[in-house]
């Protein structure tokens, strides 16, 4: 309900507003990101009803109990994440296009992988690597 009657300027100021006397850097950051996520909501509404209709079309039912209603999110939220990953794609390259990214200036520094992005990359790879493995098993 909240998100629904907010409109996402509003939202955005009222997350400054409170962060301002902590940090401004963080208060630009979270107000940004704040902002872009309401404004993205429509869509993916609009998008989850899409593919909600077209599965239905495909013989999927939504009903029934807690497992069946589990088993059914799944044919929701796959392709609702891939639409995700295919429209931020489009965006990047409309953003690209219009040499919006120059004009932007330094309202958002650019990204610096640390020591933690490295931590996580390395744990990752070797959670994967053992998963290989298990699948393949053992080498005899």
């Amino acid at each position: 309900l909240f998100l629904a009657v907010t409109p996402p300027v509003e939202f955005a100021r009222g997350i400054y507003s409170i962060l301002r006397p902590f940090s401004i850097r963080l208060a630009n950051r979270v107000a940004f990101h704040g902002f872009l996520i309401l404004s993205f909501i429509p869509f993916f509404t609009d998008e989850l009803d899409r593919i909600r209709r077209a599965q239905s079309f495909r013989g999927a039912e939504f009903g029934g109990g807690i497992a069946r209603r589990s088993a059914a999110a799944r044919a929701l939220i796959v392709p609702l994440l891939l639409s995700a990953i295919h429209r931020s794609g489009q965006l990047a390259a409309v953003v690209e296009l219009r040499g919006l990214r120059d004009r932007m200036g330094t309202a958002l520094p650019p990204a610096r992988p640390g020591m933690v992005d490295a931590v996580v990359a390395a744990a990752t790879a070797a959670v994967l690597a053992a998963i290989i493995w298990l699948q393949k098993g053992p080498a005899a």
